[in-house]
C-alpha cells in the first residue's frame, strides 16, 4: 500500500504543534509560580545561652541552591562549645516549594559532641510548611538515632506571624525522647538593609514538662538579594534542627550524670569514671571491695577530705 506523503507530514505538523503548546504550557505555569529557591543565597549566625543549666555558644549557617524551578536544595552547618566540650553537625534540605503556597521536603542531619562518653545524633524525616498571609505554619517530623542515643521519634512545630514584612514572633511544640517542651522567639531584620548583606537579631527559649529551660539569643547575617526577612523565610531558606539537636544532647548528659557515682563529672561508659568535680580526687587501680567491680576501665572519685598522707617511717 503506498503512502501518502502529505497525511505524513500532517501528522507530523500536528505533533509538532501539540509538542510546542505542552512546551509553551509548561513554561508559562512556570511564569505564573515563583521559583522554589530565588538565587543562590546564604547566612551565618553567632548564637549563645544556656541550655538545661549547660552554657552554649555556636556558629551555624546555611546555603540554599536552586535545583529547577519548583526544586530547591540547603546545606547546614554548625561548630562550637557545649559545657565545655566542642560540637559541630551538618544537615540538608531537599524541598519542593512555591513561596506562595508551601514547602514540602525531606530533612537529614548530623551532629557530634565530645561531651561526656561523645554523643552522636542522626535525624532522618519530612518537612513541610503553609503560608497564609503573614502567618507561617511549619513542622518537621521523622526519627532520631545514633551513639549513646536512643532511636525514637522527633517532631518540631511552628506557628509564626510576622507582625510588619521585617518581624518575626512564632510559638512551637517540641518533641525528642518522650519529652515534651513548648517554645517561643522572634527574629527581626534590622531597618538599613539596602544591600546583598543584611543583619538581624533573634532569640529563642523553651521550657518541658520536666521543668528544663533553654534560653539563647544571636546575631544572624543573610547574604543575597535584598528583600525583607518574611521573603527570606518563604523564598530563600528552610529552617535548620541542628540547634535543637543541641538540646537533645544536654538532655542525655543530664540522664547520664544521674546515673554517675559520686563525686564523678564525666563517666567512662563501663559504670567508672574519668573526669571528677572539684573536691575529689580520681583514684585509678584500685580492685578491692570498694570499687564497682575488678577490671574497671577508668576510676573512682574519692573525697579529698578522705585522702591522708601515710606516715613517715
Amino acid at each position: 500500500m503506498k503512502r501518502n506523503p502529505c497525511a505524513r507530514a500532517t501528522r507530523a505538523a500536528i505533533g509538532a504543534v501539540f509538542a510546542v503548546a505542552l512546551t509553551a504550557q509548561a513554561t508559562t505555569a512556570e511564569e505564573e509560580t515563583k521559583p522554589a529557591v530565588s538565587d543562590v543565597n546564604g547566612k551565618i549566625a553567632a548564637t549563645g545561652g544556656v541550655l538545661q543549666q549547660e552554657g552554649v555558644y555556636y556558629l551555624d549557617g546555611s546555603v540554599s541552591v536552586p535545583l529547577s524551578h519548583s526544586l530547591g536544595l540547603q546545606l547546614d552547618g554548625l561548630v562550637g562549645v557545649l559545657d565545655g566540650d566542642g560540637v559541630a553537625g551538618t544537615g540538608a534540605h531537599a524541598f519542593w516549594r512555591d513561596p506562595d503556597i508551601g514547602l514540602l521536603g525531606a530533612y537529614g542531619s548530623i551532629l557530634a559532641s565530645t561531651a561526656g562518653s561523645n554523643y552522636t545524633i542522626g535525624n532522618v524525616g519530612f518537612e513541610g510548611a503553609y503560608y497564609y498571609e503573614d502567618f507561617n505554619f511549619e513542622g518537621a517530623v521523622g526519627v532520631q538515632f545514633g551513639q549513646n542515643i536512643e532511636t525514637d521519634a522527633f517532631a518540631s512545630l511552628n506557628a509564626a506571624v510576622y507582625l510588619w514584612d521585617d518581624l518575626r514572633l512564632y510559638a512551637g511544640y517540641r518533641y525528642w525522647f518522650e519529652k515534651h517542651s513548648a517554645a517561643g522567639g522572634f527574629e527581626w531584620q534590622l531597618p538599613g538593609n539596602d544591600n546583598s548583606i543584611a543583619w538581624s537579631i533573634f532569640a529563642d527559649g523553651r521550657a518541658s514538662d520536666e521543668n528544663d529551660v533553654t534560653a539563647t539569643a544571636g546575631v544572624r547575617v543573610y547574604f543575597g538579594e535584598h528583600k525583607s526577612l518574611k521573603r527570606r523565610h518563604r523564598e530563600d531558606d528552610p529552617i535548620s534542627l541542628l540547634p535543637t539537636d543541641l538540646s537533645i544532647i544536654v538532655n542525655q548528659l543530664a540522664t547520664a550524670r544521674m546515673s554517675l557515682p559520686p563525686g564523678c563529672a564525666v563517666g567512662d561508659g563501663e559504670g567508672g569514671c574519668r573526669e571528677c568535680l572539684d573536691g575529689y580526687f580520681l583514684v585509678r587501680g584500685l580492685y578491692d571491695r570498694m570499687t564497682l567491680r575488678d577490671g574497671i576501665s577508668g576510676g573512682m572519685c574519692v573525697p579529698e577530705t578522705t585522702l591522708t598522707a601515710r606516715p613517715q617511717g
